[in-house]
């Protein structure tokens, strides 16, 4: 385990400090005993050739902490007490010392910075909205155009969330401002993974005519969502995959089916996509009769599953018989 060169000062705040903390008027939450002994902070500071002295430790950094424990109530430094000394310190905080820190997750990042630079690589190599990796190189990025920069010019060259539903966000990144993509009006970039998604999507679509022409069911069933959902004209909603398999066997033997599907539009939004495809279905009857041509347009609802795969989610399938002259 990797051993950090540091020695940690554990502080707790006594009850001068409460005291101080709950004689605002602002509106803020209380201090309690039991929330100040629960908050504690940990500084880690140089390490010494001798066993630490705590007392030698907070002569040297007591100014600092100080100045820190008051900024985590207080931000304005007008609202701090003004004569600070070591001994008012020690009346406002107890101390304890560590000598040895070992950090048992290496691999995640350790200050402010590293956490940042984590950021900064994440929205650099993965797709803001899909998240997948995307490989090294210029790639595609998707700007737009902040309302007010000056108000994220601290965030410039660095990563700035953006909360699209309660339950996710995605990252993009500030451009700095003397950069081509500020210059050109692009405030904020997100890097898009071009089309990846949009491969799989007609991939699904490809699969589902060539398993759908070839009678295999269990493969056509892989494609969908449990809960699918699937709306025509004329007939009331077919909801399950139990339902969608019930009604195929039910045509067993009846119909040979051949079909093309042209698509013609498809857009990803994270872990949700459309597809709208113009579907071309022949119906070759099992007795030799003439075969029947089917025409139309279909919109499909997808979803990514856990394991990265998309299926069909809600599906509404508008083809109707083909009037087109022979």
């Amino acid at each position: 385990m990797p051993f950090l060169y540091r020695t940690a000062v554990t502080i707790t705040r006594k009850q001068p400090y409460i005291d101080w903390a709950n004689s605002f008027d602002d509106g803020g939450p209380e201090l309690t005993r039991e929330l100040a002994d629960d908050r504690r902070t940990i500084y880690l500071v140089a390490e010494s050739d001798d066993r630490a002295n705590l007392r030698t430790l907070l002569d040297e950094y007591w100014e600092e902490i100080f100045e820190e424990e008051l900024a985590m109530w207080m931000e304005e430094e007008d609202d701090w007490p003004a004569a600070r000394t070591r001994e008012m310190f020690d009346a406002w905080f107890g101390a304890e010392i560590t000598d040895t820190v070992i950090d048992l997750v290496p691999e995640q990042p350790l200050t402010e910075t590293d956490a940042e630079l984590a950021d900064l690589n994440e929205a650099l190599h993965f797709c803001a909205w899909c998240e997948l990796e995307i490989e090294a190189g210029p790639g595609r990025f998707v700007g737009f155009k902040l309302e007010d920069r000056d108000r994220f010019a601290d965030r410039a060259g660095l990563t700035l969330s953006l909360r699209i539903n309660p339950e996710r966000s995605v990252m993009g990144i500030v451009t700095p401002d003397d950069s081509e993509e500020a210059a050109n009006g692009d405030d904020l970039v997100f890097r898009a993974c071009s089309s990846r998604c949009e491969k799989a999507i007609r991939s699904l679509v490809a699969t589902w005519m060539q398993a759908t022409a070839g009678g295999d069911l269990a493969r056509v069933l892989e494609l969908m969502a449990a809960d699918v959902v699937f709306l025509g004209p004329g007939r009331p909603p077919m909801r399950g995959k139990d339902a969608f398999a019930a009604a195929t066997r039910a045509m067993e033997g009846k119909n040979r089916i051949e079909g093309t599907a042209e698509t013609k539009e498809v857009r990803v939004f994270g872990d949700w996509a459309y597809c709208w495809n113009h579907l071309t279905v022949t119906m070759h009857p099992a007795g030799g009769a003439a075969p029947s041509r089917l025409t139309g347009p279909a919109l499909s609802v997808l979803s990514k599953t856990a394991d990265g795969r998309w299926v069909i989610f809600r599906d509404a399938n508008m083809i109707a018989p083909d009037r087109s002259p022979e």
